[in-house]
């Protein structure tokens, strides 16, 4: 009996111990852990920001495959959103939304389980060496009274050993990755230019991205029009301003332009207008349009290296036409950024 009773007593003091540590922990605290991947940052980003990767790491898919998985129509990136319902009623129903994407530093998701506060976790991509990145894995998490602090405690180690898992998986993927070709197109020749003053026929509107060549196609044709009935002479290639760019909503403000040889008036749609002088930073691309983003990082990175201002408003030059070019790498845009 004096045993038993030694025990209790200890049980009994444990207990106490326990419920005091519980009682002065602080309300906030945030769970993090990491692991180092073998790889640059664009590989264990896209493992997180892509849902449909996480079924290959997520320790609470892998509790239970058979869960019922639904994905928005986008998968990745800002706003992308997985639903599961599994039978297992320690994962039962929920949704996961990215709230945050900023390729390739990091991904905030939330998370809503059950009668559960809806929780945010982070996903952080660190570059610490050549093709070394660190992977962190934070949630905070707020206690309410003390049996919010207890269940912090408790969830604490279940969370570490959780996120363990996961960041492991993320590694043992993002490692066995393939690295994904190399996109077409060269950039050339960065540099400051004036831009000179032009006149042109213009024709702006809203177009879904998707659809941005048929609306070039017609916007110009539309232009080629009325230059003919005003009789007035092309004097360079044709190019488009993009004033909004929102691949979120998948729309574009866009403005295609011909220069012409005199002034013009306005008809309809379409718009005449004295093009003012500027100092742009420039780019030339060589290759598919549609790799032609490629020109536009070179600008950001350039800008952001040297500390220059740039304006929001794009254009788009299209030197030479692509149905008159046997060699897509030989199709050319200049790219244009305003300077401030």
């Amino acid at each position: 009996m004096k045993i038993l009773k030694g025990i209790l007593i200890a049980l009994a003091s444990l207990v106490i111990i326990l419920a005091i540590a519980v009682a002065f922990m602080p309300s906030e605290r945030v769970v993090e852990r990491s692991i180092i991947v073998a790889t640059p940052a664009d590989k264990p980003f896209k493992m997180v920001n892509e849902l449909t990767n996480w079924t290959k790491w997520s320790p609470w898919y892998l509790m239970d495959t058979t869960s019922v998985m639904a994905y928005s129509e986008n998968s990745a990136g800002a706003g992308a959103w997985y639903t599961w319902d599994s039978k297992n009623s320690d994962i039962g129903t929920g949704k996961l939304t990215i709230t945050n994407s900023n390729a390739p530093d990091s991904v905030i998701v939330s998370l809503e389980f059950g009668e559960w506060e809806p929780a945010v976790a982070g996903y952080y991509f660190e570059s610490v060496g050549e093709n070394e990145t660190k992977v962190t894995q934070r949630m905070p998490m707020v206690a309410k009274g003390f049996w919010g602090k207890f269940q912090i405690f408790v969830m604490e180690n279940v969370l570490n050993n959780m996120f363990d898992q996961g960041l492991a998986l993320i590694k043992s993927n993002a490692e066995s990755m393939p690295d994904e070709p190399e996109t077409p197109g060269k950039v050339e020749g960065l540099r400051e230019e004036k831009m000179p003053e032009m006149m042109a026929l213009t024709l702006t509107d809203t177009t879904e991205i998707e659809a941005l060549s048929a609306f070039l196609e017609r916007g110009y044709g539309e232009i080629m029009v009325q230059a003919g009935m005003q009789n007035l002479e092309i004097t360079g290639p044709v190019y488009a301003t993009y004033h909004l760019w929102n691949e979120e909503n998948g729309i574009a403000v866009v403005e295609c332009g011909i220069p012409v040889n005199k002034e013009g008036k306005s008809e309809g749609a379409v718009i005449f207008k004295k093009v003012e002088p500027m100092i742009a930073l420039v780019v030339d691309f060589f290759g598919p349009y549609e790799n032609s983003m490629k020109a536009h990082m070179a600008i950001a990175a350039h800008a952001e290296e040297t500390g220059m201002v740039l304006g929001d408003t794009p254009t788009e030059i299209y030197v030479n036409d692509p149905s008159e070019v046997s060699d897509p790498m030989q199709i050319h845009t200049r790219v244009c950024y305003p300077m401030k």
